[in-house]
């Protein structure tokens, strides 16, 4: 970096999307040194994009604070472990689970092909066959949707989903899942 400096080469950052504080420090590196940040995610985030886009009508992926969540559920994402920014979901994930902090105890729900740190210390994890993680997760938020009367944008999205067979594809008894869904 200090040689590309001194000899007026432009400095080039290249890592994963960052938010909040990160992303001010490489923001404020950069504009100091003049140089740019080239964000790469080897997996990419569009179709998290888009699933934000559908649902909540903002083009842009999102960002978790876990402490005031009553429920956290994840599919085949270690929160905890080694997806995302995993300091601070277990930060805020340890902040939910603390009466003292937010008045309530939150619950936690895994889905995943293998036990990481999240699923190991869930209130409910499911085993499922790896790759079926995003048939799950449609079938769970159509069982969801059903069961709270949800008439929102992602309705339409819903309709076409078959979550008897994502479950059973992917390993899932639909009357336990139910019933977690029913709390």
């Amino acid at each position: 970096v200090g040689d590309a400096i001194s000899s007026s080469k432009k400095v080039a950052w290249i890592g994963r999307p960052r938010t909040g504080a990160s992303a001010a420090i490489v923001s404020q590196f950069l504009a100091a040194k003049n140089g740019e940040a080239v964000y790469w995610e080897p997996l990419g985030n569009e179709s998290l994009v888009a699933a934000t886009k559908a649902v909540f009508g903002i083009d842009g992926a999102p960002t978790y604070s876990l402490a005031d969540a009553h429920t956290v559920v994840s599919f085949g994402a270690d929160f905890l472990g080694s997806w995302d920014n995993e300091i601070e979901q277990s930060l805020g994930w340890a902040d939910s689970r603390d009466p003292a902090k937010g008045g309530f105890v939150s619950k936690t729900i895994t889905f995943g092909p293998r036990v990481g740190l999240s699923s190991s210390v869930t209130d409910k994890n499911f085993a499922i066959k790896a790759g079926t993680e995003t048939g799950v997760a449609m079938a769970f938020a159509k069982l969801l949707a059903t069961a709270n009367g949800y008439k929102g944008p992602a309705t339409g999205l819903l309709a076409s989903v078959d979550a008897d067979a994502a479950l059973q594809a992917a390993g899932v008894d639909k009357a336990k899942l139910e019933a977690v869904i029913k709390g």
